[in-house]
């Protein structure tokens, strides 16, 4: 990369189960779910918008078990610590990169990079900051 250039800011599609499911989809379903949407760039990389006034998420379908967003995201943006509530989730980062923050109680927080290609399960429970 030139200096002076700042890399391409993320696309990440991500995907979660969606209450009142009664059991979250596997994770390798999940994976080949978000794995797939994620090959097919041309049906949503043009609905990624990168706003340095704060993430854009566009729900790309709703089904009766899961959802699929893709979040465009710029340096500094984050959503701070939460949950999915019964669901679980994926996360496939297409470009950049992103930093998902564990919170652990009593210790020092953990941190995963999570770069182009990664593909990350969420399961039910999971507790995390992504910036």
């Amino acid at each position: 990369m030139p200096a002076g250039r700042r890399p391409d800011p993320p696309k990440t599609p991500m995907l979660t189960t969606r209450p009142p499911s009664a059991t979250p989809l596997a994770p390798p379903v999940l994976a080949d779910i978000v794995g797939g949407l994620a090959a097919a760039r041309d049906l949503w990389c043009g609905l990624v918008c990168h706003d340095p006034g704060g993430r854009r998420p566009v729900r790309l379908l709703a089904t009766g078990v899961y959802e699929v967003w893709v979040i465009g995201w710029t340096t500094g943006q984050q959503v701070h610590v939460h949950d999915h509530g019964g669901s679980a989730g994926a996360i496939f980062v297409t470009e950049g990169e992103l930093v998902e923050v564990l919170p652990r109680r009593g210790g020092a927080a953990v941190e995963r990079t999570l770069a182009a290609g990664r593909l990350r399960h969420l399961g039910v429970g999971t507790v995390h900051d992504v910036v």
